[in-house]
């Protein structure tokens, strides 16, 4: 009787996975972002960037770890190789 009942649970959880994971390609198919918002605005961050503030700075400025700001520039390709320099060059989303 166990195993009946066993089996019918998977069956459940296995037809609730697939309609999560159907629902969530079709919001993504429409172009809706998924997740949490962003906590570090990239507009205030670059701003922050150009007037020559350092990484730590800004980290305390925005409320966030200057390593969160340093992923974050990298993520957008946006700053100078050269390090150190804070040259915004430009943003690719």
């Amino acid at each position: 009787m166990f195993h009946i009942v066993s089996a019918f649970a998977q069956f459940e959880r296995d037809m609730i996975s697939e309609r999560t994971k159907l629902k969530l390609n079709h919001l993504r198919s429409k172009g809706i972002k998924l997740g949490r918002p962003q906590k570090v605005d990239i507009q205030r961050v670059l701003a922050l960037r150009e007037s020559r503030l350092s990484l730590n700075k800004i980290g305390r400025e925005m409320g966030c770890d200057k390593s969160t700001i340093s992923k974050l520039l990298k993520k957008y390709s946006c700053v100078d190789n050269q390090r150190g320099s804070g040259a915004v060059v430009e943003i690719s989303e």
